[in-house]
């Protein structure tokens, strides 16, 4: 039914504005990466140009996910323990519930981003173009 009570105050900080400036932030810097392996493939002529945009693409919009969604976690995180540990029932050392920060899928995702840059640097006929020539 209704609850009787409830601890948690209404957010009366910039919490949310935060959140859309930083998501805007990770979408912005998302896109010029995913633009610096599709410049390369067009620079360099690469015929897998067509197929190097889509992944680039979605390459992009994973990072983003993930990226987000780790901020938002953490960003609800600390707000529920400051308010616990200001109800006062709370013991500080206690950071049990944490989330943890998706560490392997930003690993995940650095290096398919080296294999976009890679591929893209490749030449017309699929070798890696010499810097001397």
């Amino acid at each position: 039914m209704f609850p009787l009570a409830n601890a948690e105050q209404p957010d009366t900080s910039d919490a949310s504005i935060a959140i859309s400036v930083v998501s805007a932030g990770i979408i912005f810097l998302a896109a010029a990466a995913a633009f610096v392996p599709v410049a390369i493939a067009r620079r360099r002529r690469n015929r897998q140009s067509e197929t190097i945009v889509p992944l680039s693409i979605v390459w992009a919009l994973a990072t983003v996910a993930v990226s987000i969604y780790a901020y938002i976690s953490q960003t609800r995180w600390t707000r529920e323990y400051t308010l616990r540990i200001e109800s006062g029932y709370f013991d500080p050392q206690d950071k049990s519930g944490a989330p943890a920060l998706p560490w392997l899928l930003w690993g995940v995702l650095a290096a398919l981003y080296v294999v976009l840059i890679a591929w893209a640097a490749m030449a017309r006929d699929g070798r890696a173009i010499d810097s001397r020539e």
